[in-house]
């Protein structure tokens, strides 16, 4: 065989090689993932927002607001939160966790609630409002 057809065919190979790699990447990513795990989820986890949490009695307690940006009425509502440090690191443990049921949280407006936080920290590694996160998950189906 010719040189330049070698050259040739090895570069149609790698490019080939390229190609298919960035396509397995792209629809396996992690995001991708998390996006269809998004789908999964209770219709309402879109609308929902935790905020404002503060945590108190030496992080005994968490108070929140919880908000509600849909168009309808949320009733009997139950969701799990997890608290994370504003960096929240792949590597770094969760700050706690908590759950909370909301008997009726009106079409576009908020509710404060309180609950018990679950958390192996003590008080003082406990970061300041201003460096948490939540995730939230909703657990029940709306009615």
């Amino acid at each position: 065989m010719p040189t330049w057809l070698i050259g040739v065919l090895a570069f149609v190979g790698v490019l080939a090689v390229l190609v298919i790699a960035g396509y397995l990447m792209s629809s396996h990513s992690p995001s991708s993932a998390k996006d269809t795990a998004k789908q999964a989820t209770n219709p309402l986890q879109k609308d929902l927002e935790v905020v404002g949490v503060r945590i108190v009695s030496d992080g005994q307690a968490v108070k929140f607001l919880v908000v509600n940006h849909s168009g309808v009425e949320m009733t009997d509502l139950v969701a799990n939160v997890t608290l994370w440090s504003s960096t929240q690191r792949s590597d770094e443990d969760s700050v706690g966790s908590f759950t909370f049921h909301a008997d009726s949280i009106p079409p576009n407006s908020s509710k404060e609630l309180t609950s018990p936080l679950k958390t192996e920290k003590k008080g003082f590694e406990l970061p300041d409002w201003h460096n948490i996160t939540a995730d939230v998950q909703v657990s029940s189906q709306p009615q």
